[in-house]
């Protein structure tokens, strides 16, 4: 598949989200009602059917998982060190510089192009895996001890990772690696709801992150320009560059595996930056615009990332 097949479609349907919002096509509200849909509903089932095709062998890459850790702790270390020094950013929002910096969108605009580019889910989901065990307890209990509260940042921490068993995508992940094992074939007709239902998965999810950026705390403003362009670029250019020397150089990664290895650190910045940021009340306007502008320039960084290794 060429790379115009695999990228264009992908922003074309973020591009049809926010169209539909800027233009009051839909409903306010929508947006939500959507994200919600796709994931408790429609990203599990696809993500269900997806991975019990896949070995547990499968997901013991920790080459991969090693390349990706250190880079993103590079990238993210790299963008909170720049984001306080120079543009003044306090210390309790430097959680959300680590997550824009650092943390992929893995689900919404990594799982499409994934599959398009690949046709695997499983570097996904050992992203999210990654991420939600790695960064986000850590990232909680910086934001929860920014209140002043010691003891309720070590709940918090100890409460995400209890979590993260019970979401959607990560229950429904494993619980598919479990049954290909393990479980029977599935019956055919449950087998065709779920193929249906994980159908409207990748357009639900990309029409609602366009649908997203409409609203007006993603919107960019030319006062947090300078600071959220910073981010924008550590994500998607220096992320992936440092994967690309890690898996190459420090763990030797077969190509096969590099090169969704660079692709998934040239993701955007992730939603939950800005749903933190909202949660707390810290960084809010810079974490909302920096998943709009990454988004947009991920477009070209990885269209030149998949034309990279297609050559």
């Amino acid at each position: 598949m060429d790379t115009f097949s695999i990228i264009l479609p992908v922003f074309m349907l973020i591009a049809l989200g926010f169209v539909l919002g800027r233009y009051g096509a839909l409903r306010e509200g929508t947006s939500q009602i959507l994200a919600e849909f796709v994931f408790t509903c429609a990203m599990p089932a696809l993500l269900f059917l997806s991975m019990s095709k896949v070995q547990y062998q499968e997901l013991q890459q920790w080459g991969f998982i090693g390349a990706y850790l250190l880079s993103l702790l590079i990238s993210a270390g790299f963008g909170a060190l720049v984001l306080s020094r120079v543009f003044g950013c306090t210390k309790q929002e430097l959680p959300i510089c680590v997550m824009n910096a650092g943390v992929t969108n893995s689900v919404y605009v990594g799982l499409p192009i994934m599959l398009l580019a690949h046709g695997s889910p499983v570097p996904v989901v050992l992203v999210v895996l990654i991420q939600v065990l790695c960064v986000t307890p850590l990232v909680l209990f910086a934001l929860e001890r920014g209140r002043g509260g010691e003891e309720q940042a070590k709940q918090a921490c100890l409460k995400s990772l209890v979590e993260v068993a019970k979401t959607p995508i990560v229950a429904a992940s494993l619980l598919g690696i479990l049954w290909g094992s393990l479980g029977p074939t599935l019956p055919q007709t449950v087998n065709r709801t779920l193929e249906m239902l994980g159908g409207a998965a990748i357009p639900g999810a990309l029409i609602a992150l366009g649908l997203s950026f409409h609203a007006a705390e993603s919107r960019l403003s030319a006062r947090l320009l300078p600071e959220v362009l910073f981010s924008s670029l550590v994500k998607v250019v220096l992320h992936p560059l440092c994967a690309y020397l890690a898996g190459r150089y420090i763990w030797r990664l077969d190509p096969s595996w590099l090169a969704p290895l660079v692709l998934m650190a040239g993701m955007p910045s992730a939603l939950n930056g800005f749903i933190f940021a909202r949660r707390y009340g810290v960084y809010v306007a810079e974490a909302g615009a920096t998943i709009t502008l990454s988004t947009v320039i991920s477009a070209a960084t990885l269209w030149l990332i998949v034309s990279f290794f297609q050559t």
